[in-house]
């Protein structure tokens, strides 16, 4: 079965979860916590199952590799076709999701001086991501950005991936006046 994986990589995070291409629920999802210590843990959730495994040192990429391991091991016949990410910083340069490509990376890294406790962990997580599914279609996606409005325009695979406020409601967050999905 073809899967979506979105990720949102955080300086000590990576939060995901594995969605069908076409409408429904999530199929898995967790997070892992404590990169960059000795205390790094997943938790991954399943069904109505959720399972935590201390993980020791960790960094992105072994967390994303450990993210990998829960998904092949629990959604044994899934096969990754694209990859979300969330950027927390696209600049004046990037209005709408974005394909994820070499150019695009460099531009974004541009920015991390706007935001260096999320930016540069968030450019970290699309790299090892970029590594495990070189295939995958790598979409990102900053929650300051709406995008169309049109969700009949964003439905099936590529559109969940490319605007996720297709999926779920906008609201407002409590610490700013920002609208995400």
């Amino acid at each position: 079965m073809n899967v979506l994986l979105t990720l949102n990589a955080g300086s000590s995070s990576i939060k995901f979860s594995v969605y069908p291409t076409g409408d429904g629920p999530a199929l898995a999802h967790g997070q892992v916590e404590r990169i960059g210590s000795a205390e790094g843990q997943i938790a991954f959730t399943h069904g109505n199952q959720t399972y935590r495994t201390d993980l020791g040192q960790v960094d992105h990429a072994l967390a994303l590799s450990r993210i990998l391991t829960e998904i092949s091991t629990h959604l044994k016949r899934s096969k990754i076709i694209a990859v979300g990410h969330r950027i927390v910083h696209g600049g004046p340069d990037f209005d709408a999701p974005q394909q994820l490509t070499a150019d695009v990376m460099a531009r974004l890294a541009k920015f991390e001086p706007l935001a260096p406790l999320h930016q540069p962990h968030n450019l970290a997580g699309v790299r090892a991501a970029m590594d495990a599914f070189p295939e995958a279609l790598q979409i990102g996606w900053s929650p300051s950005l709406r995008g169309p409005s049109d969700r009949a325009a964003h439905r099936g695979p590529v559109g969940r991936i490319a605007c996720p406020s297709a999926v779920r409601p906008a609201r407002k967050t409590p610490w700013s006046s920002r609208w995400i999905a």
